[in-house]
């Protein structure tokens, strides 16, 4: 199973890389490049995937809610009637 999954995968890049070969002009402030539409595509995709992984191991912010002791439970509160 997982073979056919990367066939398929290696297949549609192979397709992503074929139509999309065109130099494609990039001005960011005073920086200017040229480059193929597919490096800037992949690019965008490995800056995507470290800031999502970045930012999921960034803190919360929630305090936990036990010591951490071995059998240390919270308490439960029971709604009131």
């Amino acid at each position: 199973m997982r073979i056919w999954v990367l066939v398929v995968l290696l297949l549609l890049i192979a397709i992503l890389v074929a139509q999309n070969t065109e130099v494609v002009a990039i001005k960011f402030l005073f920086w200017e490049a040229n480059l193929s539409r597919v490096v800037l595509i992949l690019l965008s995709l490995v800056v995507g995937l470290i800031v999502g992984f970045a930012g999921a191991k960034l803190p919360r912010g929630h305090k936990p809610t036990s010591t951490g002791k071995p059998g240390d439970v919270p308490p439960v509160r029971l709604p009131e009637r």
